[in-house]
């Protein structure tokens, strides 16, 4: 076999081994999906910093990183209420040298603007007044957002709970269970 046979033959095994490599990602997506589907708790999670992007449907970016708080607490009533609050107090940390080491924490993690998917930081108790709340990074898409934009300080979502463990946006589990009806 010539050069080109050779060639041809190693672009084929390469586009078979994507495609294979494609089907493998789309099937532990749809497997997320059924899983939180099932399993999922519904929570709000207050937005603490994400990419201006989303803010501005005429932007033609699609998605944004952020940087979440979620909680499981039954403690915390209002959580469209209270998360919010406590990410703007979060926010108001960054970028600062505090020297309670409680806020030293909070001060690190919203400094770090980096986006750390599938991560769950639990935030101290004397910062959240003593509920359970954890930091969560979550990717969101415009096309699962109200009017392709982040509209409120939140956004609601399917988390399984705990230390570790999966969040979703909620649009994105119920747009695919509806196409399913």
């Amino acid at each position: 076999m010539g050069f080109w046979g050779w060639t041809i033959l190693i672009l084929i095994a390469v586009l078979a081994t994507g495609l294979l490599y494609l089907c493998w990602v789309c099937w532990l997506g749809l497997k997320l999906l059924k899983r939180m589907n099932q399993i999922g708790i519904p929570v709000i999670a207050a937005v603490v910093q994400v990419d201006d992007s989303i803010f501005d449907p005429k932007n033609p970016s699609t998605s944004a990183p952020g940087q979440f708080i979620i909680t499981f607490d039954p403690a915390i009533k209002e959580p469209r209420v209270s998360l919010p609050i406590m990410a703007l107090r979060m926010m108001n940390l960054k970028g600062t040298q505090p020297t309670d080491p409680d806020e030293i924490l909070v001060a690190n993690l919203v400094t770090d603007e980096r986006y750390y998917g599938g991560r769950r930081v639990k935030l101290p108790e004397r910062f959240t007044g003593g509920a359970e709340v954890f930091v969560v990074y979550i990717v969101l898409t415009k096309n699962l957002l109200p009017g392709g934009m982040l509209q409120e300080p939140w956004v609601d979502c399917l988390a399984t709970p705990g230390q570790e463990g999966e969040i979703l946006l909620t649009a994105a589990v119920k747009d695919y269970f509806a196409e399913k009806k």
